[in-house]
């Protein structure tokens, strides 16, 4: 089907603008690429629009569950883990707010032993690295 349009309107091309093989072909390419181009520039838009940032496990130990909450808030949400964070691992985490957003937060990771470590009033930015440790650990 795809050939069957390519060729069509690149005879419509030829005879009505009388525009020569070689030059539709080259143009019609052009057009696809500047297409791609463009879906690319705003797939790459959308996800730059998102605060998105890592936590590292710096505890020694493994994690089963990593939270994040504005700063103030009393729940801490959902776990952003679907499987155990060995020492050393980060898992990425895209809040899905704007990287502009003002808000502080909070971020607590939980080991399988049931200790939690969390770090208080963070400014997150974009591509941040946010490694917790030992010294985080709440008692």
């Amino acid at each position: 089907m795809l050939k069957k349009i390519f060729w069509t309107t690149l005879l419509f091309a030829t005879v009505v603008y009388g525009i020569t093989a070689q030059d539709g072909l080259v143009n019609m390419v052009d057009g696809i690429i500047n297409s791609v181009e463009g879906l690319q520039s705003s797939a790459a838009g959308t996800e730059g629009e998102s605060l998105v940032f890592r936590v590292v496990n710096d505890t020694g130990f493994t994690v089963k569950n990593v939270f994040v909450c504005k700063a103030g808030e009393k729940n801490w949400g959902k776990n952003y883990l679907t499987n155990n964070l060995s020492k050393g691992q980060h898992i990425t985490i895209n809040l899905g707010v704007p990287p502009d957003d003002a808000a502080l937060y909070n971020v607590r990771i939980i080991d399988v032993d049931g200790d939690a470590y969390t770090k208080y009033n963070l400014e997150i930015k974009r591509r941040d690295r946010i490694s917790i440790g030992i010294g985080d650990m709440e008692f």
